[in-house]
């Protein structure tokens, strides 16, 4: 299992988790995409904060095999992510994200939020890759029919 702790300051109400050195990592959100709460294309994934803006603590893991879902989750959502080279990925916020060395790999990454400034990334390197919301808070209203067209912004 790797794992790796980093504090960052969000800023419009998403976290993105992109390859590194992607030109444009962020995406225009589409009114389905705000409603489901993220916003997917290769290479990006996007996510809409539970929190407000301002310092959040993630924390990025890569598991094998499976792994429960935190019992105190507020908001879960899993997507596919395809990392095909060695360069690593990049999370954050516009304006701070931070390098991470990263394993190449298919992952279902799954996006967790709790009731205060942190999430965690879970990169699980044996899983499925799906889209899911397996867990919803009030704020996501869409929870099929994904829109998984995103456009760089």
């Amino acid at each position: 299992m790797d794992r790796t702790l980093i504090d960052v300051r969000l800023t419009r109400r998403q976290v993105v988790v992109c390859w590194a050195a992607m030109d444009s990592p962020f995406s225009a959100w589409s009114e389905r995409q705000i409603a489901q709460g993220f916003a997917w294309r290769p290479g990006s994934a996007s996510f809409r904060l539970h929190q407000e803006d301002g310092p959040h603590q993630i924390q990025v893991t890569r598991v094998r095999g499976y792994q429960l879902m935190a019992a105190d989750a507020v908001r879960v959502i899993e997507v596919p992510f395809l990392l095909p080279m060695v360069s690593g990925i990049e999370v954050g916020g516009v304006g701070d994200t931070r390098m991470i060395a990263w394993l190449p790999g298919s992952y279902l990454l799954r996006a967790t939020f709790f009731d205060s400034p942190r999430m965690e990334l879970t990169f699980l390197a044996d899983a499925e890759p799906r889209f899911a919301i397996p867990i919803a808070d009030p704020a996501i209203t869409r929870l099929a029919d994904f829109d998984l067209a995103a456009v760089a912004a």
